[in-house]
């Protein structure tokens, strides 16, 4: 039944519009994306203006979007949370555009003011971000509805600089969707701005249309966005772009599917029609019985670029499966495409023949061959891989890989063994050959690891090559729970040259209260007395102290050029003292740290002492005093005192106050720069 829409409702409707059209452009809404600006009249001596930005986070670390931007270099100061920021450390700003980025994520509870200077004349406001959108459901039935969205895009700010081409521009969306039978339905589109020029270039149309029948389904889409089109609404949309799609399934028969699809972009441009794409593709599957399976796919893409330079390409596939009984399966895939462009053509073809086998429990066998024609050249390629398990304990594997790419080749053959003929013991060996266009690359490799005791483990491996080979052994002895001593040595050679070197580390735990490790690595530089800078030797000393009920720990440590687990050591000098104790409601942690380079006349030294102090169950004092020096040519020194106020109101509430000052001296400067915080927060507990 067609459905009338009467005068008076006609009437309400307008009369919805024009009201929210009159409420839209009197009322600025602020989001979180929307910063609060305040510009001050004051203008400092080289004409510049101060500027402040305040805005919420929104869970990420940037961008935020200042009101301005080509802003003074170095004249911002950044508080979040009430605490002034460091550039660098804490955030990096971008002068040019404006823009502000937090090393961490800025939450939406937390608020960040900027203030800033600006020249007038030459920085510009930036684009002011989107305001919260009003919906209005016009019509809303079972077969369809109408819903008209709006936004209000605020205006740029007066002042030097500013362009805006018209006060609050307003953007209108009006989407409809309506079901005209079972199976079918459409849905429609229309975004619209009142920014002034083309509309038709700063308009956005989309439709789709979707029908289901019995034997299959089709569906049609059309968008369009004009050149200069700028959506303040979520939409999939491109600016500069029309698109028109096609797509239609099909199930005729049992076991049979077909599929079609149609596919149309131009590029829009002011002056008109740019580049444009069409693609067509065909798809058709069926499978016989429940062992074949086969499926053939055409696809035709064709590019008319503006410059008349067309470019046309066609894609032919044919994949078949076939399982042969119950443990052996094969696949063929033949792929041809065919791409023209001016006078220019090219062809390629590629095959591929795979298959999987289980003849028996203890053997899997694969293998693949590719081969690959590309005018003027061509390539074929072979795998085969075996894997057999005679026993429990003995795992073999073997693979082989030819390759011939015109006049190149190359082959690689392996086959690895892994047994087990005991519990405690494991052994593995294996050989490889690499040949590439005749260099050829031999290598094996032997391994074991030995288990005699609970409290004894050995472990070796071989590797010998053309060039270079690699042993090495370690060694883990644990007589008690409390004592272990692990050691090894390693021999490189490469080319005649080679590296040698040991290791040795020791863990004691005398007593539940005192632990003790330490260890050495010896070079082979140093084994003939011979100094090197580039091989030194390395050694580490750790020392913890505990006493009961953990109201003392101390901890002590010296290492002399560290070394990584890689085998990779600075050459450098580290003494570290650590020292933490709680007695009743009072808790103190200190440590001290001191580095030196054994190369370069430098150093660094850090210190931090801490002292809390519980006034009740909810309550607690707490003070710290941090020294930080280094030197490089000279002394660097930083000492930062904060002083911090925690109290917990009820189950719901925490309240935290601090504060804290920071002095900084650099090398050459007698003078002193320091810096004050402070900070007041209340949490609420979820």
């Amino acid at each position: 039944m067609k459905r009338v829409v009467s005068a008076p409702t006609m009437i309400k409707m307008a009369g919805l519009l024009i009201f929210a059209y009159f409420m839209l452009t009197c009322t600025l809404f602020v989001s979180a994306d929307t910063p609060f600006n305040f510009t001050s009249d004051s203008a400092s001596q080289f004409g510049e203006l101060a500027a402040t930005d305040i805005f919420i986070g929104k869970g990420v670390t940037g961008p935020y979007l200042l009101t301005w931007n080509g802003i003074v270099p170095g004249s911002e100061t950044v508080m979040r949370n009430s605490a002034q920021r460091e550039p660098a450390n804490d955030y990096r700003i971008d002068e040019a555009t404006g823009e502000i980025f937090f090393t961490t994520p800025l939450g939406t509870n937390e608020i960040v003011r900027v203030d800033y200077l600006y020249t007038p004349g030459q920085s510009t406001v930036n684009a002011s971000s989107k305001s919260n959108p009003i919906t209005l459901n016009l019509l809303s039935k079972l077969q369809g509805n109408l819903v008209l969205n709006a936004v209000l895009q605020p205006s740029d700010m007066g002042g030097a600089g500013s362009a805006a081409t018209s006060p609050n521009p307003l953007d209108f969306s009006l989407s409809a969707k309506s079901q005209l039978s079972q199976g079918s339905t459409i849905q429609s589109a229309l975004y619209l701005d009142t920014r002034g020029g083309n509309l038709l270039q700063r308009s956005g149309l989309s439709l789709d249309q979707s029908n289901k029948t019995s034997i299959g389904s089709f569906n049609l889409h059309f968008a369009r966005g004009g050149a200069n089109f700028t959506p303040n609404f979520p939409t999939s949309i491109a600016s500069g772009s029309q698109v028109m799609e096609g797509t239609a399934n099909f199930n005729p028969l049992f076991g049979i599917k077909a599929a079609a699809s149609f596919a149309q972009t131009n590029q829009l441009t002011d002056t008109g029609v740019g580049n444009k794409q069409t693609t067509l593709h065909e798809n058709l599957t069926g499978s016989y019985k429940t062992g074949t399976q086969i499926s053939l796919m055409n696809t035709e893409t064709y590019v008319d670029p503006a410059d008349s330079s067309k470019l046309s390409e066609m894609e032919n596939s044919l994949h078949l499966s076939q399982r042969l009984g119950s443990a052996s399966n094969l696949d063929f895939v033949l792929d041809c495409v065919n791409q023209r462009q001016g006078e220019t053509s090219s062809q390629s073809n590629n095959s591929t023949l795979s298959f999987t086998t289980q003849p028996s429990k203890i053997i899997k066998l694969s293998g693949s061959w590719l081969n690959s024609f590309n005018a003027p050249n061509g390539s074929n390629d072979t795998k085969l891989n075996l894997i057999a398990d005679p026993s429990k304990q003995m795992n073999v594997s073997v693979s082989t890989e030819d390759s011939i790419q015109g006049a190149s080749s190359f082959h690689n053959r392996r086959a690895q063994v892994n047994y087990k003929p005991l519990k405690n013991v494991s052994l593995t060996g294996g050989v490889q050959d690499q040949t590439n266009s005749g260099t050829e690359n031999l290598s094996e490799n032997l391994g074991a690891s030995i288990t005699p005791s609970r409290t004894l483990q050995l472990s070796g491996n071989l590797q010998i090559g053309n060039v270079n080979s690699n042993s090495q052994a370690q060694l883990k002895f644990t007589p008690l729970q409390s004592f272990t001593l692990t050691g090894g040595v390693q021999d490189q050679s490469s080319s005649g040259v080679k590296d040698l070197s040991a290791n040795m580390s020791a863990f004691v735990a005398p007593s539940r209260y005192l632990q003790v490790s330490g260890g050495v690595q010896v070079r082979k530089s140093n084994w003939g007395f011979v100094t090197s800078s580039s091989q030194q030797d390395s050694y580490n000393l750790q020392l913890a102290l505990q006493l009961p009920r953990h109201e003392f720990r101390l901890t002590s440590g010296i290492q002399t050029n560290p070394s990584a687990p890689n085998g990779v050591f600075t050459l450098q000098s580290k003494q570290n003292l650590g020292i933490q104790s709680t007695i009743g409601p009072l808790n103190l942690t200190g440590n001290y740290a001191y580095s030196q380079n054994n190369l370069q006349a430098g150093w660094l030294r850090q210190m931090e002492v801490q002292l809390g102090w519980r006034l009740a169950p909810n309550t607690s004092l707490s003070s710290a005093y941090r020294l930080n020096q280094t030197f490089s040519g000279g002394i660097t020194t930083i000492n930062n005192y904060t002083l911090n106020f925690t109290r917990s109101l009820g189950s719901t509430f925490n309240l935290s106050l601090g504060g804290g000052m920071t002095d900084t001296i650099q090398p050459g400067d007698s003078s002193l720069d320091r810096a004050y915080q402070a900070n007041a927060q209340l949490a609420y507990k979820f």
